[in-house]
């Protein structure tokens, strides 16, 4: 018995230090919002995704070549999930950019809530992820803290709601839709026996390609020389978004949400919509809103909540 709770607590010490990983790739997404925004007042949204994925290509390039010798049998084998992968990692930036410049971040997160709830579906539905009892209602209570900060302030006239029209609606949306295909199919193909950053790197070509053959086609060839007008600042917000954010932190959560499971994962996506909203507040120092603190609280039970007895993801044992 003593032998069975050590063991327990071992693996439950494990679980909080995946999860500690998660949270520290959620911090790193932090500027994501901002620097976006701020890219697309000065830049043609679909420069960005050639210049933030082709800097990323370039630097992946040599990887990419040895990886894909090296696995060739199992990439062979699941080329059509790994073709979706890449198609995903096109669509997902190109559209993003194009309804921020139309909108703005606070708008945007309002819809991006519905995203964890995607996600948890594609997950459970594709990975076969297990969901217990406490689990889920540490997901329902991060949804009810991520509906207390974003959507109360508009229903009760603290906050104020913009409408932008219904493009942007429809192409986040999109993105609503498929983003979550990302993280989900990066952890199968690992289970598969490939290395995340191998699948990344082939879904960052993709996306450089199809982004490419988007700007031309829309904007045409000449568009891209507004490349050559990019100063400092922008390179380097281009640079975070690219290493930082679609390669670092996007491969620490895949890892981390291959041991805390699926809801966990997803109640952390509400912490960090959250932490979006409380970071430029409180660099700007604005007042914090009361619908904040009680949401952000909300959001914290429900993580605590799906860590409590999680059944292990690989073999369905108590953690």
């Amino acid at each position: 018995m003593k032998k069975t709770n050590k063991k327990f607590r071992s693996n439950l010490n494990v679980g909080w230090r995946w999860l500690a990983l998660a949270l520290f790739a959620n911090m790193l997404f932090l500027p994501s919002g901002i620097f976006l925004k701020l890219l697309t007042d000065d830049i043609t949204p679909t420069l960005l995704p050639i210049i933030r994925y082709g800097v990323l290509s370039l630097i992946l390039l040599p990887m990419v070549v040895q990886g894909v010798k090296k696995h060739r049998r199992v990439l062979k084998k699941n080329w059509v999930i790994i073709a979706l992968v890449s198609v995903v990692s096109a669509v997902d930036p190109i559209f993003n950019a194009i309804a921020m410049s139309m909108s703005g971040p606070s708008f945007l997160a309002v819809l991006e809530m519905f995203s964890p709830i995607v996600f948890t579906i594609l997950s459970v539905m594709i990975i076969k992820d297990k969901i217990t009892k406490n689990s889920l209602i540490g997901l329902l209570f991060a949804i009810l803290g991520g509906a207390i900060i974003f959507v109360l302030p508009m229903l009760i006239g603290s906050g104020s709601v913009v409408v932008y029209g219904w493009t942007p609606v429809i192409l986040f949306a999109v993105v609503v839709a498929v983003a979550p295909l990302w993280p989900v199919y990066l952890r199968k193909q690992h289970e598969n026996g490939l290395p995340v950053v191998l699948v990344a790197g082939i879904g960052f070509l993709f996306a450089t390609l199809i982004a490419l053959v988007f700007a031309i086609a829309s904007f045409g060839i000449e568009t891209l020389a507004e490349i050559g007008d990019l100063t400092p600042a922008h390179w380097f917000m281009l640079i975070y978004l690219g290493v930082v954010v679609s390669l670092c932190a996007q491969t620490l959560r895949v890892k981390a949400y291959e041991h805390i499971g699926t809801i966990t994962h997803a109640a952390l996506s509400y912490l960090h919509y959250a932490l979006m909203v409380l970071v430029p507040m409180l660099v700007l120092g604005e007042r914090l809103s009361w619908e904040m603190f009680i949401g952000a609280g909300f959001i914290l039970v429900g993580v605590v909540f799906s860590r409590m007895r999680a059944p292990s993801i690989r073999t369905g044992r108590r953690r």
